[in-house]
């Protein structure tokens, strides 16, 4: 069987928690949820892919205020996520593409942060659940800035395929069905 190839995609903060959310087992997924589609590519996209958290997204999860989730976040960013750390030239840069990012998502600043960070640590997409970033922003970069549902649909992994990471025993997730492809 041949290797498939793992896609590098970046998470925004409300993709982060989304996954999280799930991870824990807070997913009560309900056929009328308007966001089960968008829960549950969140976390397949963790399991087939290789995520990465810019550092916007860790400073914004640096300021929750509830400190057991605030663990969890900063305990999955740390050994679970890849990250892009970029030195000090790079910083400015990003500040500099963020500012020319921003006129087009006014009152964004972060977001056209995460986007810029995004561009220079060469990922190829962005996923996200805010459709004002999406629709104001996609049309000046090169990267794909999709929801969780269109990014997992895009990929075209066959069903029955096996993800890079499962739920292992003991996990809550274990024994539910909801998140298998």
């Amino acid at each position: 069987m041949a290797e498939q190839t793992v896609l590098d995609v970046a998470f925004d903060s409300n993709v982060l928690t989304f996954f999280l959310d799930a991870n824990r087992g807070q997913y009560e997924l309900v056929s009328g949820d308007p966001l089960r589609p968008q829960r549950i590519a969140a976390y397949r996209l963790f399991l087939f892919c290789r995520p990465f958290i810019v550092r916007t997204v860790a400073s914004e999860a640096e300021r929750i205020t509830n400190d057991d989730k605030l663990r969890e976040h900063m305990q999955f960013i740390s050994y679970q996520f890849g990250e892009c750390i970029p030195d000090e030239a790079q910083v400015r840069a990003i500040e500099r593409r963020a500012s020319e990012l921003e006129p087009f998502h006014p009152g964004k600043l972060n977001d056209c942060r995460i986007l810029a960070e995004v561009e220079l640590c060469q990922l190829p997409l962005v996923v996200t659940f805010d459709t004002d970033f999406q629709k104001r922003l996609s049309t000046h970069t090169k990267v794909r800035i999709q929801t969780p549902a269109e990014c997992w649909q895009s990929l075209s992994i066959p069903p029955g395929a096996r993800p890079q990471w499962v739920p292992a025993r003991g996990h809550p997730l274990a024994n539910e069905t909801w998140w298998r492809w």
